[in-house]
């Protein structure tokens, strides 16, 4: 559980970030309603100092070469897309289809686009986890939990060519 949160304001508008005091839990790159921030309290922990600067390198074009402690909650299939997409590096893209085939040819199970799709639109830490790097075939652009502005100046600070 979340208990506490920290924002961060960027170029994109307030993120705000959860932790459970030890590891990055939730970050919410477009806060609907600060209700649930409100909820929880803000405190100034060790992890948010490491999570502001990682945010400062990237936010500024940079890319940060250390990871973050996160705790992100989801089913198997879920955490092992995540976990390909965290490996997709700063910059680069992959598709939906090209992630059914790595999970498909590691597991023997026909996997499918869509299914990958609906795991990134559960990842809990987007820009942590890069969901934003993962595109639809021939480098379309395609939906994003965030809304696809985000997903546009993600793509554009990061330098990736994608097709509207």
């Amino acid at each position: 559980m979340s208990e506490f949160y920290f924002i961060y304001d960027s170029f994109l508008g307030r993120v705000f970030v959860y932790s459970d005091g030890r590891n990055i839990t939730k970050v919410d790159l477009k806060v609907k309603s600060r209700r649930n921030a409100l909820i929880k309290r803000p405190c100034e922990l060790e992890v948010f100092a490491r999570v502001k600067e990682w945010l400062d390198i990237y936010f500024g074009g940079g890319y940060p070469d250390f990871k973050l402690p996160v705790q992100a909650e989801g089913t198997k299939f879920s955490k092992n897309v995540w976990r390909i997409i965290s490996n997709i590096p700063y910059g680069h893209i992959l598709t939906y289809g090209e992630i059914a085939d790595m999970i498909s040819s590691g597991s023997g199970n026909r996997m499918s686009a869509r299914a990958v799709g609906a795991a990134c639109g559960r990842n809990p830490v987007p820009v942590l986890i890069p969901c934003h790097r993962v595109l639809g075939r021939g480098n379309r652009l395609t939906g994003y939990s965030s809304g696809l502005d985000i997903k546009i100046k993600l793509l554009e600070l990061e330098k990736t060519e994608f097709v509207l």
